[in-house]
């Protein structure tokens, strides 16, 4: 997603949201706002395509999700994941342990994201305009 110019802008899907509509958007657009602040930061990380890949299977198999059950299987993989990025950053950036520190910061914000936001989201209705200008 690129979050530089007036929108927020996905070159994969080919879909523009401009700054000024998010309010209007409601809860997407809040989640819009909180995601390009995210982005920003990871941005400074400079963060190779093998760091962010590490950061997202440590995002997707974190251990601390709600209504999951204690699994040592899932905690020793969360945990390796964490050690591989570790490693990585120390090979890459020299000073991993600061730049490891920063990834953290970045993981909690998207752990706290994902807590804020997904529920609703989830539960939410989703109106769909036809090109006619009725609503599905």
């Amino acid at each position: 997603m690129e979050v530089d110019g007036p929108a927020l802008f996905n070159p994969r899907l080919n879909i523009s949201v401009p700054r000024e509509r998010f309010p209007e958007i409601g809860l997407l657009g809040m989640l819009f706002t909180d995601l390009e602040k995210v982005i920003r930061r990871l941005r400074t990380l400079r963060l190779t395509d093998v760091e962010l890949s590490l950061l997202s299977a440590i995002v997707l198999f974190c251990t601390d999700r709600e209504g999951l059950a204690p699994n040592v299987a899932l905690e020793t993989v969360e945990t390796d994941l964490s050690l591989a990025l570790k490693c990585q950053l120390i090979l890459s950036h020299g000073d991993g342990t600061v730049a490891f520190a920063k990834a953290v910061e970045v993981l909690t914000e998207l752990r706290r994201l994902a807590t804020l936001y997904l529920d609703d989201i989830l539960n939410s209705q989703v109106i769909i305009e036809s090109g006619d200008g009725g609503v599905r």
